[in-house]
């Protein structure tokens, strides 16, 4: 890195006061007249609240993707079976977990249908 290169980066810096922060990083070199490297200018920037929002802005977009593809499948749905299905992959999708299951009981108790949806791989 010190090679007479500007180098940038962001990172994440835990501050004993401030706590986890997200930083810009610039490192730009100064030059004598020979062409030398004789110093450094640094830069930091605190883009904690640029991070967040970008986030907030990546799970909407998953979320609003995941919705589309459930409202598509209930709209090409051939049957009962293709909506369990949607309906399970949406909810294990959202969840983000590797199954799911819709149970069904009868007025007394009795489950009458059991519905597993398929492991994520």
């Amino acid at each position: 890195m010190l090679r007479g290169e500007a180098v940038e980066f962001d990172c994440e810096i835990d501050f004993p006061e401030a706590g986890k922060r997200f930083l810009h990083i610039a490192y730009r070199p100064e030059m004598d007249a020979l062409g030398n490297v004789d110093g450094w200018i640094a830069s930091l920037l605190d883009i904690t609240a640029r991070k967040s929002d970008e986030a907030v802005l990546a799970r909407r977009a998953h979320e609003q993707a995941s919705l589309y593809r459930f409202t598509d499948r209930l709209y090409r749905a051939a049957s009962l079976t293709d909506i369990y299905d949607a309906a399970l992959d949406a909810i294990t999708g959202a969840l983000h977990c590797d199954r799911a299951s819709i149970l069904r009981f009868d007025q007394g108790g009795v489950m009458r249908f059991v519905r597993l949806a398929r492991l994520v791989r």
